[in-house]
């Protein structure tokens, strides 16, 4: 039985830097009708996704924004609270100490996304793509176990270690009191894959770690169509 839904958003629930379109957001909208909790769980900052909610109608999801680490719900600005995960001293040292060899280095062409935790480096050409992974995968980021580093299509997304879109899976399964397969988890990338070992009802879009997830689907509304013939079958709905 799915009682609760986790979207990441880019190219997954809609694509880059675009809208939820009309018919996504009606799946979404029948399952908020069926008494299903939604969540959106994305890189991108809350502030970010409380804009794109408020445009959708989306008041009652629940948010997770820099990969797990700012939570919140609904679209109102300020939101009605906000709970921060890996916030540390020694996480804004190591951020800072990426910052400044990126710029001893003369890696330029990147934009730092305006985060209250995360560090997310986003890059506008291979080249500079190229030059951000031979540094954080060097040998003194490498053995550091205080962080994470997902490379995503755009950008690098660093984060403290242990906390990810799988401890915040953790976190929201816990807050409502769920098990972990009722619960869930649609992505589409590395930075998705923690979540999405979480629970057996995982599902990829044009997922290309095909053992992550239960069912990979071509676009998100073929999934969201699997969901809905999931939900409609449940007797408890």
């Amino acid at each position: 039985m799915i009682k609760a839904m986790m979207f990441d958003l880019d190219n997954t629930l809609c694509p880059i830097s675009k809208q939820i379109n009309p018919k996504v957001l009606n799946y979404l909208n029948y399952f908020a009708s069926k008494n299903i909790l939604l969540c959106i769980i994305s890189g991108k900052p809350l502030a970010y996704l409380i804009g794109l909610c408020r445009q959708a109608g989306l008041d009652s999801i629940y948010l997770y924004g820099e990969s797990g680490l700012v939570a919140s719900k609904g679209c109102c600005l300020p939101p009605p609270y906000v709970k921060y995960y890996g916030k540390s001293q020694d996480f804004e040292k190591i951020k800072r100490k990426i910052k400044k060899q990126i710029e001893n280095e003369s890696i330029t062409n990147i934009y730092y996304q305006p985060n209250e935790v995360e560090l997310t480096i986003f890059f506008y050409d291979n080249a500079t793509h190229k030059k951000l992974k031979k540094l954080l995968n060097s040998n003194s980021y490498k053995k550091n176990k205080e962080i994470e580093v997902f490379d995503n299509i755009d950008s690098f997304d660093v984060v403290p270690k242990f906390f990810d879109k799988g401890s915040a899976f953790n976190e929201f399964a816990e807050e409502h009191n769920l098990k972990t397969d009722e619960i869930a988890a649609i992505g589409d990338s590395e930075n998705d894959y923690p979540m999405l070992i979480k629970t057996k009802n995982s599902f990829g879009i044009q997922m290309k770690e095909k053992l992550y997830v239960s069912n990979n689907f071509s676009s998100i509304e073929s999934c969201m169509e699997f969901l809905k013939k999931e939900v409609d079958n449940d007797p408890a709905l």
